[in-house]
């Protein structure tokens, strides 16, 4: 299973730390890390919740490379 850096990077973008994500998908601070690493595989529940706080699509979260590209030119 690949890691989720997009939604790393969205995280850190938006300003929302894991517990506060985790809470509002109904686990666990590690069970959320672990889906983040790729040791889990999210729920399609999970993954509507979270493309509604993001305001982006599954592709966009879970596959683009821009986000990333975005994340690290900034923290420059």
């Amino acid at each position: 299973m690949p890691k989720h850096n997009n939604l790393k990077a969205l995280m850190v973008k938006f300003g929302i730390k894991n517990p506060d994500l985790a809470k509002k998908l109904n686990i666990s601070p590690s069970t959320l890390s672990r889906k983040i690493n790729g040791e889990y595989d999210f729920t399609m529940t999970e993954i509507e919740i979270i493309k509604d706080i993001f305001k982006q699509t599954y592709e966009e979260i879970f596959f683009n490379t821009e986000i990333l590209k975005m994340s690290t030119e900034s923290s420059a």
